[in-house]
């Protein structure tokens, strides 16, 4: 009987500690967008979202920091900012101290609620937070840049998670017809389509 038992109750420990570790809190700030990819002088509309593993409406806020590289993203403005909560202005610091290599600037934006009353019970999750308009700088080589988030603050009890994206910047030769930044056969193909359809109209 013994022998039984034993292996049963180790199980149902293992069991408890990962239903434990998945129940862990969290406050998730992503990017929501489904553009990828973009050309120089293009205008990319960047919206912040926000959720709440719990579904929790009365917390009370999170702040953090939108980041980017501005060798290839211009930053514009912001047209749409909650306000509810908002805690100071946001705007491109002059400065912005990153953990990484591949962005150098930065947008903060934060809320805080001093009884835990944010964003409310009236609103719905997931909620919009704020849009950042970027305008892509000049480039004449196919690359990829990245907007990431770094947190600033969040609420007591949850962890802050995040989501990012990156852009792919290609810029086509005349020749690269379905704009992947190389002429293949596929480019060949599609000219080819295209004057045979123009032959058919003359």
């Amino acid at each position: 009987m013994k022998k039984i038992l034993i292996p049963l109750l180790l199980h149902m420990i293992i069991f408890c500690s990962s239903v434990d570790a998945d129940e862990t809190k969290y406050q998730l700030v992503y990017v929501n967008s489904n553009v990828t990819h973009v050309k120089s002088f293009d205008t990319v509309n960047v919206e912040i979202w926000y959720k709440v593993s719990d579904d929790n409406l009365l917390l009370r806020g999170v702040g953090f920091k939108v980041l980017f590289n501005s060798n290839d993203l211009e930053y514009i403005d912001i047209s749409f900012y909650f306000s509810r909560g908002a805690n100071g202005t946001p705007g491109l610091l002059d400065s912005c101290n990153t953990n990484d290599l591949v962005t150098d600037s930065c947008v903060t934006m934060g809320w805080i609620s001093i009884s835990p009353y944010w964003p409310g019970s009236d609103q719905q999750l997931p909620l919009k937070l704020a849009v950042i308009n970027f305008k892509v700088k000049e480039t004449s080589n196919y690359k990829k840049t990245n907007i990431r988030i770094e947190e600033m603050s969040k609420s007591s009890g949850y962890e802050f998670k995040w989501i990012g994206k990156v852009l792919s910047i290609n810029n086509p030769l005349p020749s690269d017809i379905n704009e992947n930044g190389r002429v293949e056969l596929e480019d060949v193909l599609l000219i080819m389509r295209k004057n045979a359809d123009l032959l058919q109209l003359q």
